[in-house]
């Protein structure tokens, strides 16, 4: 039999692949059909398609975490596995994208960067609540990306610290358009990076909304404070919380000026300073440079500076004050107890007269019987207005356990008047001294 020709072959295969194509295409058909049919039935029966799309986004919302965990793996990806319906509806809600943790490896991949852009880019224009981690504060394909989302932050969270480069240009300008809350923490290795006070002032600048700040101001060089080159006067800011504040934080309280701040909190870590008294001194031209409205100030700090006529001054410059909180973490004893006479004797009249709540923490072997029968008399002649007060105690992890003194008892009838009539009073492990003894149960009399 004669072979056929080359022609005749390739057009019989040509045939066949026709034929294998129309099945192919077929199938698909079929395939389509059948997701239909079935996209139908569980439209039919799945209680999520029956929902109207707001209500099933806002459901989906509530399957992520607090910050979704950027990867493969998070809750947001998970929801995009699941059929077809759920795709879409995961597509079509921002917010699912738009609250987000990265922590950026130390390789980045081209399928990294991808998979990051396309993530933000679901989040369309929906204010974006962000956290950066990581080894690696500069990477060229992750910044071009975060940058160009900027403009729709509402929350940033930066640790370490030197993430903040990756936004500020080298010029003032409104980078932050949107910005209402930052949060800088900084790593066991910061010290060999520090941020400038420059830093900090522009983030400011940048952000004009910005209500929220919490820095670890043991990050900013303290040497670079005569290279400042600008003074920022926030409106926006109500909050600011500077931990471990140490000599870095003179460098940046007085290139602030905070009129609307409400609520401030200082944590000072520095046990070896040199010149207390600048430090208390700066907070108080602060806060007279300021003149906030501020309600509540808590001072994780007390040196053997802070002496009445230290609180006295302090103290005059924040009338408003209804929330007050002093931690003594240096042993200076002597600061509670000028600070309860201070405010017993000027009674509601001359400092505080606002003040609702008192929080203090105190080293466990102070408290003597006259700490209480003062604290007594103070909440006695404020009854008015103080609705809480705390006394915290704590311990060094190299000294003995101690056993906090108890109240005298005319003591504990005031404190327990007090709580009788409505004013909550928290003594730590002593609270329990105050509590009713239990009636004896009366004997029964054999009849």
């Amino acid at each position: 039999m004669a072979a056929e020709p080359d022609e005749v072959l390739r057009n019989r295969l040509a045939g066949v692949q026709f034929k294998i194509d129309n099945r192919i295409e077929t199938l698909r058909n079929l395939a389509r059909i059948k997701s239909g049919i079935q996209r139908q039935l569980n439209n039919r029966h799945d209680p999520i398609a029956r929902l109207p799309l707001e209500i099933s986004s806002a459901i989906f919302t509530h399957c992520v975490a607090s910050r979704d965990e950027y990867g493969t793996l998070s809750a947001a990806i998970l929801l995009l596995r699941i059929c077809t319906l759920w795709t879409e509806i995961a597509l079509f809600t921002p917010r699912l994208w738009a609250n987000l943790h990265v922590n950026i490896p130390d390789e980045v991949t081209e399928e990294w960067v991808a998979f990051l852009a396309g993530w933000l880019a679901r989040g369309n224009d929906h204010p974006l609540l962000l956290s950066l981690g990581g080894t690696s504060a500069s990477k060229v394909e992750v910044k071009r990306i975060i940058v160009a989302h900027a403009h729709r932050l509402r929350e940033l969270e930066v640790q370490p610290h030197p993430y903040l480069a990756v936004f500020l240009p080298d010029e003032d300008g409104t980078v932050f358009p949107m910005l209402e809350a930052l949060f800088v923490h900084p790593t066991g290795n910061d010290w060999r990076h520090p941020m400038d006070a420059n830093t900090a002032v522009q983030t400011l600048k940048s952000a004009p909304l910005l209500k929220t700040l919490s820095i670890c101001t043991k990050s900013i060089s303290n040497h670079l404070a005569s290279e400042v080159h600008a003074h920022a006067r926030h409106t926006a800011l109500t909050t600011l919380r500077i931990e471990e504040m140490g000599d870095a934080g003179s460098v940046l309280l007085p290139f602030l000026t905070l009129p609307s701040l409400v609520e401030l909190e200082i944590v000072i870590e520095d046990r070896d300073w040199q010149t207390p008294t600048d430090h208390i001194g700066g907070l108080i031209s602060f806060l007279t440079r300021s003149s906030p409205p501020l309600k509540a100030l808590y001072l994780n700090a007390c040196q053997s500076a802070w002496q009445q006529d230290v609180l006295e001054r302090l103290l005059d410059v924040v009338p408003g004050l209804e929330t007050f909180s002093l931690w003594n973490a240096y042993e200076v004893r002597d600061v509670f107890l000028d600070l309860l006479r201070i405010l017993d004797a000027a009674g509601r009249y001359r400092y505080l007269p606002e003040l609702t709540e008192l929080l203090l923490t105190v080293y466990a072997s102070w408290p003597e019987p006259e700490w209480y029968t003062k604290l007594a008399g103070l909440l006695n002649a404020r009854a008015e207005n103080m609705k809480y007060l705390s006394l915290d105690f704590y311990e060094w992890e190299d000294t003995p356990h101690f056993e906090p003194a108890l109240p005298a008892d005319e003591d504990k009838r005031i404190f327990k008047d007090l709580i009788g009539k409505g004013m909550e009073i928290d003594l730590g492990p002593v609270t329990n001294s105050l509590e009713e003894p239990s009636p004896e149960t009366p004997a029964v009399q054999p009849s």
